[in-house]
């Protein structure tokens, strides 16, 4: 059996606070990313994280003193899920992200807006406190006695393992827990206002600041296809529609922009269907850059005409 109290530098009476104190010097020392690549350093850091593990712990260090060996299997030691090392240096665990797509229109996009969101997220079951079932409808395991855990082997080395008749619970449950239908979690909607700022890019992911909830809430945002304008990165493309004079005459035209705005262009004459006409910086804002807005031309024939302007027509054909 390893000495746990060797391993950390410390002795069999020292207090708990010493203990930490040493096991915090030693987990800065060997950490993995200080010692990249280092397999001896790698070991040495499972080593004291298995030491305090046990010396941490009251029960386990009295049984440990007892001759229990509460070893961790080394050859399976995860960081990931190993909580003591962060739990000494105060670090936080990540929150899994749970992401929302939200739909805006082109304009909304320029202009800014509020958004009334109603999100759904797991939350802890409040009834059984994440269990998944009832506590006082379940029976004691009479495989470990309620503990969870066996004890096997003679008087010198003694191994505790987690009980199999409960899988390490010491009870057997006979209730899942009808809030939660044992699961442990439940779903939970949440109103949720957000505002969105001008010039806002397609893609962009906006946190939102929800409490007491297991995911870090993300809203991404998704432009609406528009009922005139075509998108290409920032710049848009329209469609306008001109009957055949004003393509051969030339003219003036308004539309409106998309950040409310009156835009004015100049139609040259004996224009042609599908020219183009390009227009700076009415295109698509973001916090740096701007996109263009190209118009292109589509000529309206009229379905019907008077006599009178085929007359005309007629006139100008022979002229």
């Amino acid at each position: 059996m390893k000495d746990y109290y060797l391993i950390l530098g410390v002795n069999k009476n020292s207090s708990l606070e010493e203990i930490k104190t040493s096991y915090r010097k030693l987990a800065m020392k060997y950490h993995p990313d200080r010692n990249q690549g280092d397999k001896k350093s790698e070991d040495k850091f499972k080593e004291i994280n298995e030491a305090y593990s046990i010396l941490s712990d009251n029960i386990k260090r009295e049984e440990y003193d007892n001759g229990f060996d509460n070893r961790i299997n080394n050859n399976n030691f995860d960081f990931s899920s190993f909580d003591i090392f962060n739990d000494i240096f105060n670090f936080k665990k990540k929150k899994k992200k749970k992401i929302f797509d939200l739909e805006i229109s082109l304009e909304e996009s320029q202009l800014g807006v509020s958004k009334t969101l109603n999100i759904p997220l797991d939350k802890k079951c409040f009834l059984c406190l994440g269990k998944g079932f009832d506590k006082n409808k379940s029976v004691k395991c009479s495989n470990c006695l309620g503990y969870g855990y066996i004890v096997q082997g003679d008087s010198f080395f003694k191994i505790k393992q987690t009980c199999f008749n409960c899988e390490g619970k010491g009870f057997l449950i006979r209730k899942f827990c009808k809030q939660c239908l044992g699961k442990g979690i439940i779903k939970l909607h949440t109103k949720k206002i957000i505002y969105i700022k001008k010039n806002v890019e397609e893609g962009k992911k906006i946190p939102l600041n929800i409490n007491d909830f297991k995911e870090s809430v993300f809203i991404n945002i998704i432009f609406k296809n528009h009922p005139l304008y075509k998108k290409k990165r920032l710049d848009i493309y329209y469609n306008f529609n001109i009957n055949f004079v004003d393509m051969i005459l030339g003219c003036k035209k308004k539309i409106k922009g998309l950040r409310n705005n009156d835009i004015f262009f100049k139609i040259p004459k004996l224009s042609r269907d599908n020219d183009v006409i390009l227009i700076k910086n009415e295109g698509l804002y973001t916090e740096y850059n701007k996109g263009n807005m190209y118009i292109i031309l589509k000529t309206i024939l009229p379905k019907n005409i008077s006599d009178k302007q085929l007359k005309l027509l007629k006139k100008f054909k022979k002229l």
